[in-house]
């Protein structure tokens, strides 16, 4: 796992990252305005854990959060790292053949 700090140019320039902002969970009352979301680079979507992907999958809301990593990587015409899918794929790559 490696984790660090996120590439400042790759986020949204003053995007809020309260829970409330991102309406991070599906319970309402949890969605603090002062609590905030630490971005952070990394390729943890190799060690994810089943009970929090079913953490993720009954509590969280990820639409915004997702919405927000799509804008950021549009608005830098990058290739978008910051949820890259594990196995980096590409539909630039030709199939590997073996004979």
């Amino acid at each position: 796992m490696n984790v660090g700090r996120p590439y400042k140019h790759r986020l949204t320039k003053n995007a809020n990252w309260s829970y409330g902002a991102l309406s991070l969970f599906k319970d309402k009352t949890k969605n603090r305005p002062k609590t905030y979301l630490k971005i952070a680079k990394g390729s943890s979507s190799v060690t994810l854990s089943r009970n929090f992907v079913d953490f993720m999958v009954e509590y969280l809301n990820l639409t915004t959060l997702i919405e927000m990593f799509l804008v950021a990587s549009q608005e830098n015409a990058l290739m978008n790292k910051t949820i890259l899918p594990p196995g980096q794929f590409s539909n630039n790559l030709s199939p590997v053949i073996f004979y």
